[in-house]
């Protein structure tokens, strides 16, 4: 019989998504040293570095770090609390330096992967094809959480959740390929510098 309480918060599936992001980020991360292009390298640390971010999303995070829980250095993600004379300005500068870092970083190794990206989805490589799948599967779960909230809820909210499991088993099946067969995403038409 159908249990709906293996997607509440908290659940089975959801600590399943959380270490399928966390296996993915070591994954990535660990092994990004081993390719000689140096575009899978960047590659395999931006999607490290992503696996961190929705790791911790996972882990709401972002939760954590409101007032209510950070107490006095906490932070919004609402315009009004960037715009309220009331938050110190050093706090503001503080959060936006943070996230400037997090967000140049990303920028800076993804920039490096993206001609290497186009290149994979010119060639269908495998890899492209399940990110394409991962990115596929985690908006539906966006829709159905997001858009329809209130729409058949119990469904909807396990459909969700399943959609949000699906997302990242493509997307550690896309690292294990760009980790395992490096030389195959070469050979199936992506050009070596």
């Amino acid at each position: 019989m159908f249990d709906i309480s293996w997607f509440d918060e908290g659940g089975p599936v959801e600590t399943a998504q959380f270490w399928l992001w966390s296996i993915s980020a070591v994954v990535a991360l660990a092994m990004s040293h081993r390719p000689r292009d140096a575009r899978i390298r960047a590659l395999l640390r931006t999607l490290g570095m992503l696996a961190v971010l929705a790791a911790a999303r996972e882990q709401d995070l972002h939760i954590w770090l409101n007032p209510e829980t950070f107490g006095q250095y906490g932070v919004r993600y609402r315009m009004d609390w960037w715009l309220d004379a009331n938050v110190p300005l050093g706090l503001k500068a503080g959060w936006l330096a943070g996230f400037a870092t997090i967000g140049g970083g990303l920028y800076l190794v993804a920039r490096k992967a993206a001609p290497l990206v186009k290149e994979m989805i010119n060639a269908r490589a495998p890899a492209a094809l399940m990110l394409a799948a991962a990115v596929v599967s985690l908006l539906i779960g966006y829709v159905l959480d997001d858009l329809m909230r209130g729409v058949f809820s119990d469904w909807r909210h396990a459909l969700e959740e399943t959609a949000e499991l699906i997302g990242p088993i493509f997307y550690l099946w896309a690292v294990i390929t760009l980790v395992v067969k490096t030389d195959d995403l070469i050979d199936s038409g992506v050009r070596h510098p």
